[in-house]
């Protein structure tokens, strides 16, 4: 994978996210490198030669009828739950510090 820096281009095909560490890992820290496959599996490679690899996670809902349901379950769950509090009452005083 090219880095923008380095001619690369900006697209959905090479996005994925990284925290700070793994930011600078990749583009500050000699020998590490990182590549990533068409299907969005992510591999690391190590100084020493090691790799590891991480596949995207699916968030989509589309064709996954016991995930929309689990999803419709808890939302109407919530809904039906009574508030932790009582709403606030409109109070016209001065506040209380």
């Amino acid at each position: 994978m090219a880095f923008a820096g380095d001619g690369g281009i900006t697209a959905a095909s090479n996005l994925y996210g990284v925290c700070v560490h793994h930011h600078q890992l990749k583009h500050d820290a000699p020998g590490w490198s990182v590549r990533q496959d068409p299907d969005g599996r992510i591999t690391w490679s190590t100084p020493t030669g090691r790799s590891y690899s991480s596949d995207p996670h699916d968030y989509r809902v589309e064709g996954r009828p016991d995930l929309i349901a689990h999803v419709v379950a808890e939302v109407e769950r919530r809904r039906a739950r009574p508030p932790d509090r009582p709403p606030p009452t409109a109070d016209t005083g001065p506040p209380p510090f």
